[in-house]
């Protein structure tokens, strides 16, 4: 029986239906298949976006401290202000609206511009747009309050407009509390809080911690849901380092450095390295001019402006210039910077001519004022000659004929075997960044004028912090140390992580040869005659060399430089048993008329070992007539490290107060007298001269004891009365009284009178 055509019409549509829904739902099925599988992960990132607010929270920087846990640098938490434009209101109206309030009111509480932030808020896909970085807690709390008060007013009236579209992210700020103290030491770190320089390089992984995250969950307009939609990674602080530096030391040394770059017109920056002779732990280490870490990009010495004043400022040149100028202040030139260390480096050649038995101390040399060398003459500084002399005159006199004689004596091999064992070729392995390697004659290209030249410390270069690691191997002992800056790296509680102990690389030479070293040095300082006598202090037992050498590839127009010298001096305290190693080069100092390292570099080093020994506890160990007075001669006008050196070689203590060139004012004044061992207050700046301070307590102490109080504290005293002999008898009354205020430098009359029954 043939099917009804309405049946027929039924079945063909009923099939169609079918065929066309396994079609819709293939389709489908493929196309969500598209969706969560394929595209899956891209919309799933999109979805928890629009849900999820991810912060990074920033740690903090470990701490960095010196050896006495004197706070150097360390972090303080602030906040970045960001705008959030995907927060913005879908609807351009009110959108409009809120651009308005936060453009018109931010500027006058953050220092950003009205224009930067419609900038910014065009950008409405973006949920991070910084508008201020490194906001204090106050700002913070004030944008908070803008916020919250113009959201109040939302609820209030219609016209007004919601603001949830401002974020704070926590960051941190690196402040180092001394601004330019140890700068080339320590480094400073970049915009996104990482180390850029010094240790803060070399230790960013120690100090940098770990980034922590607060991911928070978000409402249909876009708001933060309550806490419990929050999870919070806390950021893991970095560990603090302590260091080797004793700030107190690096003051002393940075002090004097200042001083001298300005008295002496330094051109290319001095140095200045302190070290203990028993551990190689660096005490203090300095390149001036400097900068300060607070604000590394603003040029801090003043020669830089001139060589920038040559560029027009909107040039290309000039930029490069400036990029020029930060690099160089920035830079590290105790460990960067290779130089021609000059007759410094005689305490090496002296090492290994006594150490391989090429010399003894009886060795004799001559000098005639010059030694001919290839065909060539090399002069002595003593151009008339220094005559007969053993191997301690030839090292007190720094007599480059006699040192010449007495490389040829040891020979290449012999002389570049000692250089070696020195580790002269070789890096110090200094915990700093940036350390340079020397350049220096090899056994095979050495010729008799290279070895004759090399004796004396030229024609090869070795940075500053291998040539006084190398000198301090010569007097210790004849132990080659690892110098290094950090002591221990701590946690955030201050418990001990790691401990960096005293490596000794090698002995060089035998402690024999190293007590004949010091002996020679010591001459250097206290022998007749010596080239270092400038560094002399009463009371202590001082060793050091002299250096200044010639910058032989330096040239202007074609001829040498007249000024590019490199006058350095290395001291040692106490001589007999050294505690601490000044190393002091100045590169290119202004000279005037016949100046050696022996009347410029000495009076520095020794400046320095006067404030710093006292304040290590080493005492005086030579006698010193406790009775005798001193007139005091007039230093005004004179170099400051000049006056100091006049002032200590007539057994009297010295302070400079401020960094200028020349003494404007002296206290006592000329012509008065002052006991033995008394102080003088040399000023070098209008503004601080008349320092007031207060008068100590001398009542009830005998002689040599209130002589010690007052000059600690910056006093002299005068005795006056008969019965000051015995040890019983002490100071009865004093003027001015304890307590008054009186100018430092001045003297106290101490009265020994005893009251008649």
């Amino acid at each position: 029986m043939a099917k009804s055509p309405t049946n027929w019409v039924k079945f063909r549509i009923s099939l169609v239906a079918v065929f066309v829904s396994c079609i819709c739902s293939a389709a489908l099925i493929i196309r969500l298949f598209q969706l969560q599988v394929v595209e899956g992960e891209k919309y799933q990132k999109i979805a928890i976006e629009q849900q999820l607010r991810d912060v990074v929270i920033t740690p903090h920087r470990g701490s960095i401290y010196d050896r006495n846990m004197k706070t150097l640098a360390q972090s303080a938490t602030v906040w970045d202000v960001v705008l959030a434009p995907a927060n913005l209101s879908k609807n351009d109206e009110i959108a409009a609206k809120q651009i308005d309030i936060l453009a018109k009111n931010l500027p006058e509480i953050i220092d950003v511009d009205e224009e930067q932030i419609r900038t910014k808020a065009e950008k409405r896909d973006s949920y991070y747009q910084v508008l201020k970085k490194k906001v204090d807690k106050e700002t913070v709390d004030e944008i908070k309050k803008f916020i919250l008060k113009q959201n109040n007013l939302a609820k209030e009236d219609e016209t007004q407009v919601k603001i949830n579209c401002i974020d704070f992210v926590q960051n941190s700020q690196r402040y180092y509390p001394y601004e330019d103290m140890a700068s080339t030491v320590l480094g400073f770190v970049n915009t996104v809080n990482q180390g850029a320089y010094g240790i803060e390089s070399y230790y960013n992984n120690i100090l940098s911690g770990k980034e922590g995250r607060v991911v928070s969950a978000k409402n249909a307009q876009n708001e933060d849901m309550p806490f419990k939609y929050q999870k919070l990674y806390e950021a893991e602080e970095g560990n603090s380092l302590v260091l080797t530096i004793d700030e107190t030391i690096q003051h002393f040394v940075e002090k004097h450095v200042e001083i001298a770059v300005t008295e002496h017109q330094v051109r290319e920056r001095a140095v200045a390295i302190a070290m203990d002779c028993k551990t190689g732990e660096i005490l203090a280490m300095t390149t001036k001019p400097d900068f300060n870490p607070n604000d590394p990009y603003t040029l801090m010495d003043p020669m830089a402006e001139e060589r920038l004043a040559e560029y027009d400022e909107d040039s290309e040149e000039y930029s490069q210039q400036v990029s020029k100028e930060l690099n160089r202040q920035w830079r590290n030139k105790a460990v960067s910077d290779p130089y021609e260390p000059g007759s410094v480096f005689k305490l090496v050649t002296t090492s290994a001519a006594l150490d391989s038995g090429s010399a003894t101390l009886q060795s004799s040399y001559y000098c005639k004022g010059y030694e001919e060398v290839a065909g060539k003459r090399v002069h002595c500084w003593k151009l008339t000659g220094h005559g007969q002399q053993d191997l301690t005159q030839a090292v007190q006199h720094s007599c480059n004929p006699a040192f010449i004689q007495m490389g040829q004596k040891m020979g290449k091999q012999i002389f570049t075997t000692y250089f070696d064992r020195f580790g002269l070729n070789e890096g110090t392995g200094i915990d700093l960044p940036g350390e340079a390697a020397g350049i220096s004659h090899s056994v095979e290209t050495m010729g008799i004028s290279e070895l004759s030249s090399s004796s004396f410390g030229q024609t090869f270069k070795i940075t500053p912090i291998q040539m006084i690691t190398s000198a301090v191997a010569s007097i210790n002992g004849g132990y080659l140390l690892q110098p290094y800056v950090v002591k221990q790296v701590i946690d955030e509680d201050k418990n001990v992580v790691e401990t960096y102990d005293t490596v000794v690389r090698r002995q060089v030479i035998s402690e024999e040869t190293s007590a004949m070293v010091r002996q020679a040095a010591e001459a250097v300082v206290a022998g007749e005659g010596g080239s270092g006598k400038h560094a002399a202090i009463p009371g202590y037992r001082i060793g050091g060399k002299t250096g200044t050498s010639e910058k032989l590839d330096k040239y202007v127009d074609g001829e040498r430089d007249p000024n590019a010298y490199v006058l350095s001096f290395f001291g040692f305290a106490p001589a007999d048993d050294p505690q601490i190693a000044i190393l002091l080069a100045l590169d290119e100092p202004v000279i005037a008329g016949d100046a050696y390292s022996s009347t410029i570099a000495a009076p520095i080093v020794g400046a320095m070992l006067e404030d710093i020994l006292p304040y290590m506890g080493i005492e005086p160990t030579l006698s010193v007539d406790d009775d005798e007075t001193v007139k005091v001669p007039n230093l005004v006008g004179q170099k400051p490290h000049d006056a100091q050196a006049t002032i200590r070689e007539r057994g009297l203590r010295t302070e400079i107060v401020g960094r200028g060139e020349t003494v404007v004012k002296q206290i006592p004044e000329p012509g008065n007298t002052i006991g033995y061992n008394g102080t003088v207050i040399i000023y070098t700046d209008e503004d601080e001269a008349g320092t007031i301070s207060e008068v100590p307590d001398i009542v009830g102490k005998t002689v040599a004891q209130a002589n010690q109080i007052a000059n600690n504290a910056g006093f002299n005293i005068k005795i006056i009365g008969n019965d000051v002999e015995g040890a019983s008898n002490v100071v009865v009354s004093q003027d001015p009284p304890a307590g008054s205020e009186a100018e430092r430098g001045s003297t106290i009359n101490a009265d020994f009178t005893k009251p008649k029954e």
